[in-house]
């Protein structure tokens, strides 16, 4: 498993989560105008407890190829970016 998501309908509904998130001490690394799976977002990362990857995002638009063809996939927003830890557990 390398992470989970969850869709907001969105950028406000994504920002409440961030928020939330942040306020009750959870860390994470946004990323604004991500290209991966064949569409472009916003994203917010996380992790939790056991180290597995939380990807909160809003889709913004689809595009025809995986991760817009003129990335490198690390550079893309198809790899889960560094995500500072928090100080939790």
């Amino acid at each position: 498993l390398d992470h989970v998501g969850i869709q907001a309908n969105s950028d406000a509904e994504l920002a409440v989560i961030q928020s939330r998130l942040e306020q009750a001490g959870i860390s994470g690394a946004e990323q604004r105008d991500a290209a991966c799976c064949y569409a472009r977002s916003n994203k917010y990362w996380t992790q939790d407890p056991q180290g597995i990857a939380w990807e909160t995002f809003h889709s913004l638009d689809t595009m025809p190829t995986f991760n817009n063809g003129d990335e490198e996939p690390a550079a893309s927003g198809c790899c889960v970016p560094e995500i500072p830890t928090s100080g939790c557990c």
